[in-house]
């Protein structure tokens, strides 16, 4: 656990202000790999005292937390993170894809911007709702894009905005023709198609 506690102090001291950029999270999340291996490993396993009741027919002991336990919500909170910060290295691989679709968009005349939507609907798809979701904690004044929180909130996590510039410019223009001006409009049929098939319970509608 004295590990765990070392990589978020660490990370909390590598950033400006708690702002950071791809590379310095890339490179912590390259340091601590292994350590999120091996605590993703105890923490899917049972201990050698569940095993034994297991043996036994006897109920698992892990709702009790005791001390042995190796499901520790320290564990799991650490492997939560980890994942977070993973998952926004990966966002930014599409970087590339993003600055040829911005090339592409500045090429097209007004009649080929539906060509475009359809083109690079699959692009839009993969920024998909974690983008939506940094952008959505992003304020004009704040120029970084924020992705997590430290399990015990003494710090957060936010990327600058210019290691996104091409996704964000992307976005915010698919989005405009996708879904403002409709440019798809049976790509938008097929998921209200699909939504309107899914039940809710009555208790969350």
């Amino acid at each position: 656990m004295q590990t765990v506690q070392t990589a978020y102090t660490e990370l909390k001291n590598l950033g400006n202000g708690f702002k950071y950029s791809i590379v310095q999270i890339n490179w912590w999340l390259l340091k601590y790999g292994d350590l999120y291996k091996s605590v993703s490993i105890t923490f899917h396993k049972y201990c050698d005292a569940c095993v034994e009741r297991q043996s036994k027919d006897l109920p698992l002991d892990c709702l009790s937390k005791p001390s042995y336990c190796n499901k520790k919500s320290d564990y799991q909170a650490f492997i939560i993170f980890y994942d977070e910060l993973d998952k926004a290295t990966q966002l930014h691989k599409l970087e590339t894809q993003c600055i040829k679709a911005n090339d592409d968009f500045l090429l097209c005349f007004k009649e080929d911007l539906r060509e475009w939507v359809i083109k690079h609907y699959e692009l839009y798809e993969k920024l998909g709702i974690y983008f939506f979701s940094y952008l959505e904690f992003n304020s004009k004044d704040d120029k970084s894009l924020h992705i997590a929180e430290a399990p015990d909130k003494s710090f957060g996590v936010g990327i600058r905005e210019e290691d996104f510039k091409s996704a964000i410019g992307f976005y915010e223009v698919y989005i405009d023709l996708y879904s403002n001006q409709k440019l798809y409009p049976e790509k938008i049929k097929e998921w209200d198609d699909l939504f309107s098939k899914i039940q809710f319970p009555k208790e969350d509608l």
